[in-house]
């Protein structure tokens, strides 16, 4: 659904990126728990499980069909983290897994990447909370 608001048209492309990264990584679509603070056409969260730690975003109703492939309430739980350190891991997640010359390349698949984070882990050389 194409909106004439500006606002919207940026979510939506947020929401294409969101979408790619879910392709890669573990994730589902959720409801919103809570207080009653999100209306009711952002009660859909994608929590998707980087090898860096948990990331999320309230996803609009209208951006649903971009996450045709994303499996819903799957049981994912949002584990507390807040916007910094979301893109804290989504940082790291760059600098750590994507970057040449330490092994990991963007093509490689996912289980790869938590071999790497999990040997790296083992030998005491990086620390992956």
């Amino acid at each position: 659904m194409t909106s004439p608001d500006p606002l919207d048209a940026l979510y939506t492309e947020r929401s294409q990126l969101i979408a790619a990264l879910a392709v890669i990584y573990p994730s589902s679509i959720e409801d919103h728990e809570g207080d009653g603070y999100w209306d009711e056409n952002w009660r859909n969260v994608i929590i998707i499980d980087l090898p860096t730690g948990q990331v999320s975003w309230h996803i609009a109703k209208d951006d649903l069909h971009l996450f045709e492939h994303v499996p819903r309430k799957q049981g994912r739980k949002w584990d507390g983290h807040d916007s910094p350190t979301k893109y804290a891991r989504l940082a790291r997640l760059h600098r750590d897994v994507f970057l040449p010359g330490n092994g990991m390349y963007v093509t490689q698949r996912p289980e790869r990447h938590l071999e790497y984070f999990h040997d790296r882990w083992q030998e005491g050389t990086d620390d992956i909370s």
